[in-house]
């Protein structure tokens, strides 16, 4: 699978039709769709249209299967206007099974390189009772392929996908710290 950026260039184009892991394509009012089909799951990277018109329903997947290390679906629906803004951008990739959401992730671009990484994962979630199978695996193996420049996460200390991410090559690097604000 090779994942569209939200304004996908020619050179993007050839690549994902040269990939061996395409299984078929096809373009709907310049929304251009690539799947991975997986035994019965079907992986499939959204274009920004695909991702705005899917948007409250991949939210509501995100928001409910993210659990404890979820945000508030007012902020889930942020991050996902973010890949759909062209001066933005970013990219989702979904596992589907039946056309029921089973896992997602999603990426936003960061406009800058080297001292900080050009892509932050914001989102992946993976429906209960497909945990343990490889989806999560496979939609971070995509992520992680379909993304020019370094990727950064942040991961709790006890979050279980932390291993995962350990095995892909992520490193922890830094102790994050943050000045919140609180609204006036």
């Amino acid at each position: 699978i090779t994942a569209i950026d939200a304004a996908p260039q020619a050179s993007d184009m050839r690549t994902c039709l040269a990939s061996p892991l395409l299984r078929f394509y096809m373009e709907l009012e310049n929304d251009l769709h690539m799947h991975k089909v997986m035994g019965n799951l079907v992986f499939t990277a959204l274009g920004a249209e695909s991702v705005a018109q899917a948007k409250s329903r991949i939210a509501h997947f995100l928001f409910t299967h993210l659990g404890e290390f979820g945000d508030p679906l007012a902020d889930i629906e942020a991050c996902l206007d973010y890949v759909c803004d062209p001066a933005r951008g970013g990219r989702v990739i979904l596992a589907e099974e039946d056309g029921d959401i089973v896992g997602a992730v999603v990426l936003n671009d960061t406009g800058m390189s080297g001292y900080i990484p050009e892509h932050i994962l914001v989102y992946i979630a993976v429906h209960e009772r497909m945990r343990g199978q490889g989806v999560g695996g496979t939609l971070m193996q995509e992520a992680i392929m379909n993304s020019s420049g370094s990727v950064a996460l942040h991961v709790e200390p006890h979050n279980p996908a932390r291993r995962l991410y350990e095995r892909l090559g992520f490193e922890n690097k830094y102790l994050e710290m943050r000045y919140t604000r609180e609204p006036t």
